[in-house]
């Protein structure tokens, strides 16, 4: 299901130039929650 929103995002502002940044900072967000509690 994150997957599925994470393409969906990616793919929305994939245009932009910045991208690679957002990515790292979707990567950093996404482990943030993985981390167990």
């Amino acid at each position: 299901m994150e997957n599925i929103i994470a393409r969906r995002y990616a793919k929305a502002i994939a245009s932009r130039a910045d991208i690679n940044v957002f990515y790292q900072n979707l990567c950093i967000l996404n482990s943030a929650f993985v981390l167990p509690k």
